[in-house]
């Protein structure tokens, strides 16, 4: 006879997902998945973070103190109502997922087509946002694949000022919800006016990414306020070690997952540089940026003295639109082992979180 609780606990039904989901990777390489077995993995994956976020516990206020205006309202939210954070987390999950992989679809990131960008965000998304923070994550973790997404965009043939505006304001709302991400604020524009150097998509950039901050501080002036507390609060908190979740965060299981991540995408930046003279200048300029990016963030997360968990999150999203370029480059056998490496550590990660 089985042990009804045992057999329908979410550890096991979390373990029921892992096999299914290494079934669909069996049947092809990741590479190789059509849309149909892409999109099925990412349904498995994003039902194990909502069933994660059901059962594991939002943090304590204290451990998650931050003067960004918007965290102890989404946190209160999360709280309060648990069950409904949780099943929000679905939409925001797979919505997060397909935007990215869509764009690098469209631009042509890669010598041939795959759907790879999808199981990969999938995978990278579970192990970086399930956590006691899970609902708060999610929210900044698509806030982010949608700012990447728009940007990708604006490499391809056709430069639309729309993407790039909304890309900022995307970027531009997450230190209202983090105050460590207000670096990535001020990095992202001057990436992009690098990276693009003309005189109007700089003055969007700069004018999208402050626009939040702005429309925020405003309202606070307007019913009364000073009209920079909030800005100069924030700065005084991105450069204030104030963040103690982050040693909660940071278990060895998830450090081997952003070091498989680290040295994977060192390697596809190797092979893009051998490669890259097969790709068109559009797409060469989104794999400056993307790199670029990635490296700033890396430098910010290990370097900023309130590196948060939201900021780890954020610096390993750009690794999604790369990583495809070395699984496709790599023998199948090769590319289906490591893929099932990083799905094997998501899964652990997961699992200890809900038995702590």
């Amino acid at each position: 006879m089985y042990d009804d609780e045992a057999f329908i606990s979410p550890r096991c039904f979390l373990c029921y997902n892992f096999f299914c989901t290494f079934a669909v990777i069996m049947i092809l390489d990741v590479v190789r998945h059509k849309f149909a077995e892409a999109l099925l993995m990412l349904l498995f994956l994003a039902l194990s973070a909502m069933v994660a976020a059901m059962c594991v516990s939002a943090l304590p206020e204290g451990v998650v103190a931050n003067v960004a205006p918007m965290r102890p309202v989404l946190h209160s939210f999360a709280v309060n109502h648990h069950i409904l954070a949780a099943l929000i987390i679905l939409p925001l999950f797979c919505s997060a997922a397909l935007r990215l992989a869509r764009a690098t679809i469209r631009i042509s990131l890669y010598p041939e087509s795959t759907m790879a960008a999808i199981a990969i965000a999938a995978v990278v998304l579970l192990a970086t946002t399930s956590s006691g923070e899970a609902f708060v994550l999610m929210i900044i973790a698509f806030l982010m694949c949608y700012s990447l997404g728009r940007l990708l965009g604006c490499f391809g043939p056709s430069m639309r000022v729309q993407r790039l505006f909304s890309a900022m304001l995307a970027i531009g709302c997450m230190p209202l919800i983090d105050s460590s991400l207000l670096a990535v604020v001020i990095v992202t524009p001057l990436l992009v006016i690098f990276v693009r150097r003309t005189l109007r998509e700089s003055i969007i950039s700069i004018v999208g990414v402050l626009l939040p901050l702005f429309a925020y501080s405003y309202i606070v002036w307007c019913l009364g306020g000073n009209f920079t507390t909030t800005v100069i609060a924030i700065w005084n908190d991105m450069l204030t070690p104030a963040y103690s979740n982050i040693t909660t965060y940071i278990t060895l299981p998830r450090m081997i997952f952003v070091a498989m991540l680290v040295v994977m995408q060192l390697s596809s930046s190797a092979i893009y540089i051998s490669d890259r003279m097969s790709l068109g200048p559009g797409v060469r300029h989104a794999w400056s940026f993307l790199q670029l990016f990635f490296a700033a963030l890396l430098l910010l997360a290990v370097l900023l003295p309130s590196a948060s968990s939201a900021l780890f999150v954020v610096a390993t999203l750009p690794t999604i639109a790369m990583l495809p370029l070395l699984l496709m480059r790599v023998p199948a056998y090769l590319s289906t082992l490591l893929f099932f490496i990083l799905l094997s550590c998501g899964y652990l990660i997961v699992i200890l979180n809900i038995a702590a």
